[in-house]
């Protein structure tokens, strides 16, 4: 009997367009790394990868829910040391960034060039401004507020400087791929709206990357 192919688990169809750009400029490693994986499926933007292609994926998340999750707090100082601590190869073709806070502090820290980034940006702002927490290794865990993360606009600044543009987007993530690979999608053409979270009651201060 033919096994059934697990569906697609990430929650704006990630895993299915890096999919569909991965056909179209390969892969190198068949690695991929996640941050925020909970238990490893759940809203996964790598299940598809590990269970359906076989690549090798490494999971990670500050509170894990699965023996398949290592723990880590993921910070800018760290996240060089824990790739190389847990074997992740130079080349790794994809990386999953979503951590509540630091996630663009993390990803400019990083020195291993993934061949796609899928990143959570915060769609509160217009997706042309460029607006970011102030970085902090000792974030709290997320409040459920507003104040998270960073702008479309300060992640695309972000992976310009790293050699990355804007191949894909969904109401949750940007996906980034390395220049020259893919044609780059229109940064205004990125969703803005207001989730269910609420304001930020202690209405701290946000920093503009430039």
């Amino acid at each position: 009997m033919k096994t059934a192919i697990p569906p697609f688990l990430s929650q704006g169809g990630e895993d299915r367009i890096c999919w569909r750009l991965f056909k179209k400029i390969g892969v190198r490693s068949k690695c991929a790394v996640e941050f925020g994986a909970v238990d490893g499926l759940y809203k996964s933007n790598t299940a598809y990868f590990r269970s359906v292609r076989g690549w090798r994926v490494i999971l990670f998340d500050v509170e894990p829910q699965s023996a398949a999750v290592y723990q880590a707090c993921i910070t800018a100082d760290n996240i060089n040391e824990l790739f190389r601590a847990h074997a992740v190869p130079e080349d790794l073709d994809l990386l999953s960034i979503d951590i509540d806070g630091n996630d663009l502090w993390v990803w400019k820290a990083l020195t291993y060039r993934p061949r796609i980034v899928i990143i959570e940006y915060n769609p509160i702002w217009k997706p042309t401004q460029s607006f970011v927490v102030p970085y902090d290794p000792d974030r709290p865990k997320w409040d459920g507020t507003e104040y998270y993360g960073a702008s479309a606009g300060a992640l695309c600044r972000v992976a310009s400087e790293k050699g990355y543009t804007l191949a894909a987007s969904t109401r949750f993530n940007l996906i980034f791929a390395e220049a020259g690979l893919l044609p780059e999608k229109n940064l205004k053409k990125v969703e803005r709206y207001h989730k269910h979270e609420r304001e930020d009651p202690h209405d701290r201060a946000w920093s503009t990357y430039a």
